[in-house]
């Protein structure tokens, strides 16, 4: 499977998928925290002023997930506080940021590396 495969029905190379993300996940977050968004003028998006209603129960926005499978990703993750659901072999140990976290823009605390064994590695074996 070629790694471009995800980003190519939306129009985006794979070079320019990370900067995209980063631009959508800052303007998703901003219509959660804004009672009026003020608006978003960017490389990838231009949205308008707006109320976004309903607004979400948990504050200050639903918990977010990104699939991972790169070291960059799982720091970026961290540094925006979401939840990070990993497709790598590496031991978290591995994915830990080199150096002290930084608070994460979501305001919500950094949560440690956890594993958990494969559904399947508790069935019996035959």
């Amino acid at each position: 499977m070629r790694p471009e495969y995800h980003t190519e029905a939306f129009g985006v190379s794979i070079e320019q998928s990370r900067e995209v993300w980063d631009e959508a996940l800052r303007v998703i977050c901003g219509l959660f925290l804004n009672d009026t968004f003020p608006g978003h003028k960017g490389r990838h998006y231009e949205i308008p002023e707006r109320k976004l209603v309903p607004k979400p129960v948990q504050r200050p926005h639903p918990p977010l997930w990104v699939a991972a499978t790169s070291q960059a990703t799982f720091a970026s993750a961290a540094r925006a506080g979401l939840g990070v659901l990993g497709f790598t072999a590496v031991p978290p140990e591995e994915l830990a940021p080199p150096s002290p976290p930084i608070a994460p823009l979501s305001g919500r605390p950094i949560p440690r590396a956890s594993t958990a064994p494969h559904p399947t590695s508790r069935w019996p074996r035959s």
